[in-house]
């Protein structure tokens, strides 16, 4: 034990020497590389223009390329098509979400925006907070989707709301990425301070201001006076109606028309911005981007029908006209209410001298005559998508003629008669033009068919969800069958330049065929699903 004795004080005194030296006897320590810092969210964008005017409510797509990751970006076209691809960092935000979708198509507030508290929780779950743009995006000319959900954001007090100019047609032709990756939104705690319900028009508003208001119908032609495309009760539209189709307020390139050309188009039909106006359509959706583009035109004193003709033309007691714009007016009869309970209870007002009741057609004194309802007898663009109704006569449904196999030899001869010298003589105009858009579903199998005048070759482009047709044509002034009957599984805008027309098929079918046929000549796409 004593050389334990003696080697102790040894040992610790070359301990104090090396200790002194700098050597250390500790374990190594292993070297942990630093976690790398969260990447910070990007700065909000920097909106261009003031507080009114185009940049108000618009931005362009060079400035949405730039300030991707500084907005807030919205995809408000169906989910369907959203889910075959869409901008980057956007997130699907559909027109019903925003809105109540309990019961059935004309009945008694289907369609109309939620209550303030439900929509300030809905906006919240988008990842909305007040601090930075919120941009929506859809397809122009389409539904008008995007100046619905962009016009609730608004009434809702979200600041820097804006509408992109083109919308997913022109991020795609611009060759701009695409992602299916679906991004998940950190639910924010919004806060709405005020609710701009002065944009919004009931029933019970319009019927006190008949004769004072200005009516503002946005939808076809074809449904103003009278086709049914969406199960409607009656068709036509409200008495007095002015008639200005959306479809109209877009361009050929697929932006909305200058300020200049839209005020000349709200001129010539009669609307000034001192007026009072009331916009509707179906279900309120395509009425709510006019409403948009009203308010950013100046127009100060506009509100939409949420509700619009498909709450308007199940109420028994109001009237609908029918015929062309500056007709004189047919009255439709509502229909008969089923037996038991009204669908739609009676509004509580009694009915205006400018509302005319369905019985107004009864003789003064006399035996009472029953009311017959009016036959509309308008041919829709595709007849097959048109709901067959009770009350009018069952028609035989024609499928669209389309005869892939080579016409018989008889047919061809009586083709091959001479043309009278006449007839021969006329100039023939060098451009050709598309006709109609003709639809018709079948199955998994929806057929869009495009009518042109004479032969076009189109230049084809096909690519997953995508569908372009570019013709050395023009479009008819007023193109039947836009938008699509069939938006969910098919749309489809028109872009135009001189001398040229394209459409471009946005689709979330597995596959796409395309054939053509003469006399007349169509071209032919069926999207299988």
């Amino acid at each position: 034990m004593k050389w334990k004795t003696k080697a102790l004080p040894l040992l610790l005194s070359v301990s104090l020497v090396l200790a002194a030296g700098g050597v250390s006897f500790a374990a190594p320590v292993k070297a942990v590389s630093p976690k790398p810092a969260a990447s910070a969210p990007a700065p909000a964008a920097k909106l261009p223009g003031g507080a009114t005017g185009r940049e108000a409510f618009f931005v362009s797509l060079d400035w949405l390329k730039e300030n991707t990751r500084g907005v807030v970006l919205l995809d408000a076209r169906p989910a369907s098509l959203y889910s075959g691809g869409h901008i980057p960092r956007a997130v699907n935000a559909e027109w019903q979400s925003f809105s109540s979708m309990k019961g059935l198509p004309g009945s008694r507030g289907w369609a109309t925006l939620l209550a303030p508290k439900s929509l300030a929780a809905r906006i919240g779950a988008l990842g909305i907070d007040g601090t930075r743009p919120v941009i929506v995006y859809g397809e122009p000319g389409s539904w008008g989707q995007e100046g619905f959900v962009a016009l609730a954001l608004r009434m809702a007090g979200v600041p820097g709301v804006r509408v992109l100019d083109g919308g997913w047609p022109a991020w795609r032709a611009a060759g701009l990425p695409v992602t299916k990756e679906v991004p998940a939104p950190r639910p924010a705690n919004f806060v709405m301070k005020s609710f701009r319900n002065d944009l919004l028009a009931t029933v019970e508003y319009i019927r006190e201001r008949m004769g004072s208001a200005k009516l503002l119908d946005v939808r076809t032609l074809e449904e103003y006076k009278g086709a049914r495309y969406f199960s409607e009760k009656r068709g036509g539209h409200l008495p007095g109606a002015i008639l200005v189709p959306y479809n109209h307020l877009i361009g050929r390139d697929g932006l909305l028309l200058p300020d200049e050309e839209l005020k000349a188009l709200f001129g010539k039909a009669g609307l000034a911005p001192e007026d009072e106006i009331i916009v509707y359509d179906t279900a309120g959706v395509r009425s709510a981007y006019v409403t948009w583009v009203l308010l950013m035109l100046g127009y100060g004193n506009v509100k939409n029908y949420d509700a619009s003709f498909h709450e308007w033309a199940g109420i028994p007691e109001l009237s609908v006209e029918t015929g062309d714009p500056g007709e004189l007016p047919a009255l439709v009869a509502a229909p008969a209410p089923a037996k038991g309970a009204l669908e739609n209870p009676p509004l509580s007002h009694a009915a205006e001298a400018s509302t005319v009741s369905a019985d107004a057609s009864q003789p003064a004194g006399g035996n009472p005559q029953p009311v017959k309802q009016v036959p509309i007898a308008i041919p829709p663009v595709s007849p097959d998508v048109v709901p067959q109704s009770a009350d009018l006569k069952p028609q035989p449904l024609k499928p669209i003629p389309i005869v892939e196999q080579p016409a018989p030899e008889e047919v061809k001869a009586e083709e091959a008669k001479p043309v009278p010298s006449a007839l021969t003589q006329s100039p023939v105009p060098t451009v050709a033009r598309i006709t109609a858009i003709r639809w018709n579903k079948e199955g998994r199998k929806i057929r869009a068919v495009v009518d042109l005048d004479r032969v076009s070759e189109p230049r084809i482009l096909m690519k997953p969800g995508f569908v372009e047709l570019s013709f050395e044509a023009l479009p008819a002034a007023t193109l039947p069958g836009l938008p699509s009957p069939y938006g969910k599984e098919v749309s489809v805008v028109l872009v135009e330049s001189t001398g040229k027309s394209v459409l471009r098929f946005s689709h979330t079918a597995k596959n796409v065929r395309n054939f053509q046929l003469e006399k007349p000549y169509r071209i032919v796409l069926d999207f299988q699903f």
